[in-house]
């Protein structure tokens, strides 16, 4: 207002990108396009009427008086005397002009506030949790600045980008850090890894870290009956009278001949373990390794005798399983078979 320090409520913004050709202007003259842009988008307005245009570029108050124009600037003087014949320039100080509400106005605290609200996840900590505190406008981690940020993918995609795209697109270990030390949302680990693998700038410059990975070789066909077997176990069977639950299968690989011997869950890896040359493999010519699934047993057999005869395969081979599930389903194949075999072999074995 005229003669006076209260400035009226800002009415309307405007802004757009430089042109190309604007990026090569100089300074002076795009701070002076800047001018001449808000004129002619706002003239409804300030149509012959005097206007006063406030500066934080020192050398643009003297846009008017300067004794000589570039070509450029004659042309821009000339138009917005069509629009406003009292145009004045003042400067201010950076230090004393305020930002705008265009580009410092705080939405998302807006957004954080309303989220706070509707979350039920915050709600139910901030009632029943005595290790956080609200101080307007965000919840706050006790004893620190964590903030809790409410549930939304807008917000959490906003900190992804500013902590991993702005900082030189840190791995996931680095961005976590950096963000968990100052925010806290659930799965906050989660999406971090999701965000840092999905960065399209990242798969397309980073290196790989980690040597390529080998070809697949499929099992060398043995030479000789019984000299590589495999094993696996058929578990969760009724208990007999001798407590066995599971069978351990063992099937030569090359002619597919199979022994089953009854055993107990409970003792499935001392069963492997104890398996230095039962009567049934005695019987067999060049018995000289084993090939079975890794499991839970895998570990406890690695430190047993048995162990220089065992060849751990890869996890869950669906061939082993294969040929052990098949080999039992010819052998066991009435409802009371199992019962039968589980007596025949312990008469067997005894």
């Amino acid at each position: 207002l005229p003669g006076s320090r209260t400035w009226p409520p800002a009415h309307c913004f405007q802004s757009r990108k430089l042109k190309p050709a604007e990026c090569n202007f100089a300074t002076h003259d795009r701070e002076a396009l800047a001018i001449v842009h808000a004129i002619k988008k706002w003239c409804c307005y300030v149509h012959m009427q005097p206007v006063t245009v406030l500066t934080d570029h020192y050398t643009l108050q003297y846009l008017k008086t300067q004794p000589h124009l570039t070509p450029r600037q004659a042309q821009w003087m000339e138009n917005l005397e069509q629009y406003v014949p009292e145009l004045k320039i003042e400067y201010r100080a950076g230090r004393l002009n305020p930002a705008d509400s265009l580009t410092r106005q705080p939405q998302s605290q807006l957004t954080t506030i309303s989220r706070y609200h509707r979350d039920p996840f915050y709600l139910n900590i901030a009632a029943n949790n005595s290790s956080v505190y609200y101080e307007s406008p965000f919840l706050y981690k006790e004893d620190s600045q964590v903030i809790f940020v409410p549930t939304g993918r807008k917000l959490h995609h906003l900190l992804l980008r500013e902590h991993h795209d702005q900082n030189a697109h840190f791995g996931v270990d680095k961005t976590l850090a950096a963000i968990s030390a100052n925010f806290l949302w659930p799965k906050l680990s989660h999406d971090v890894r999701s965000y840092v693998r999905s960065c399209h700038t990242c798969q397309c410059n980073k290196a790989r870290n980690a040597a390529p990975y080998g070809l697949l070789h499929p099992l060398e066909i043995p030479q000789v009956p019984w000299s590589h077997i495999t094993l696996d176990f058929i578990t969760d069977l009724p208990r007999t009278s001798s407590h066995h639950n599971a069978i351990l299968t063992v099937v030569d690989r090359l002619k597919k001949m199979a022994h089953f011997l009854p055993t107990s869950t409970n003792a499935i890896a001392e069963a492997v373990a104890d398996l230095k040359t039962p009567k049934a493999l005695s019987k067999q010519e060049g018995y000289v390794g084993v090939r079975k699934r890794r499991g839970k047993w895998g570990a406890k057999i690695k430190n047993t005798a048995a162990s220089k005869r065992v060849w751990l395969g890869t996890f869950d081979t669906a061939e082993v399983a294969a040929l052990a599930y098949d080999a039992a389903a010819r052998k066991l194949r009435g409802p009371h078979a199992w019962i039968n075999f589980s007596l025949v072999a312990d008469d067997s074995d005894s």
